[in-house]
């Protein structure tokens, strides 16, 4: 019976905290970058140093015929570890930092061209970051 209550805030303080692209390597083990392989249906890829103060929501990983360029394999998200366990938020202290992997399958790789694998974070706000590897070559020979 005309109660009535107020509520107010000092307001929101927002700090915008940049986003740092990782380091991507090409090949199947972790860090170890490939520049050749024989394989035309898959392409691996193992990635760290990606960070943002808000942590990841999934990584975006494709691959082209240019670096950052997405015109063979679409863009798969990644919201999980391999070994099914969520993404962790990224900790700014080498002892700390994640390394993670994906294999793209199911492509049509031609001999002779080098293939370069993107990977984009998206954080749990919605900002992106992308890096790409520094290229495969394929050998089918």
């Amino acid at each position: 019976a005309g109660l009535s209550s107020a509520v107010a805030s000092d307001g929101v303080t927002w700090i915008e905290t940049p986003l740092e692209p990782g380091e991507v390597h090409d090949g199947p083990l972790l860090l170890q970058d490939i520049d050749w392989q024989s394989d035309t249906s898959s392409l691996s890829v193992s990635w760290m140093d990606f960070y943002s103060f808000f942590g990841p929501e999934r990584y975006e990983i494709c691959a082209g015929t240019q670096p950052l360029l997405c015109d063979i394999a679409a863009f798969e998200n990644v919201t999980n570890l391999a070994d099914g366990s969520p993404l962790t938020r990224a900790v700014p202290h080498p002892t700390q930092l994640q390394v993670y992997n994906h294999t793209l399958r199911g492509l049509a790789l031609q001999h002779g061209q080098t293939y370069y694998v993107t990977v984009t974070l998206v954080d749990t706000v919605g900002r992106r970051t992308a890096a790409a590897s520094n290229g495969v070559g394929l050998d089918a020979t």
